[in-house]
């Protein structure tokens, strides 16, 4: 995904340990029936470059979202996420 395709596992691992350790809740996943199925990157907008392309304020959070690939497609599970 963005920015990472050429990372090994462990490279991604060591990214979100790192992530996590500065924030706790900047890194949520989200389980269906019990499985992972979404991965939820929060930030603050400020402190990252998207603040160069609109006039960021404090309190401003940004997120990523990723989604599994699932064998039989779920209608609706992204909106059904964001809420």
């Amino acid at each position: 995904f963005w920015g990472m395709q050429d990372q090994s596992v462990e490279q991604v691992n060591d990214f979100y340990i790192n992530l996590i350790a500065q924030d706790v809740n900047s890194v949520l996943i989200g389980c269906l029936d019990g499985q992972p199925y979404f991965l939820i990157e929060c930030y603050q907008a400020l402190q990252e470059e998207v603040a160069e392309h609109y006039p960021a304020q404090s309190g401003d959070y940004g997120m990523h979202l990723l989604v599994a690939p699932v064998s039989t497609p779920i209608s609706g599970l992204s909106r059904q996420i964001f809420a």
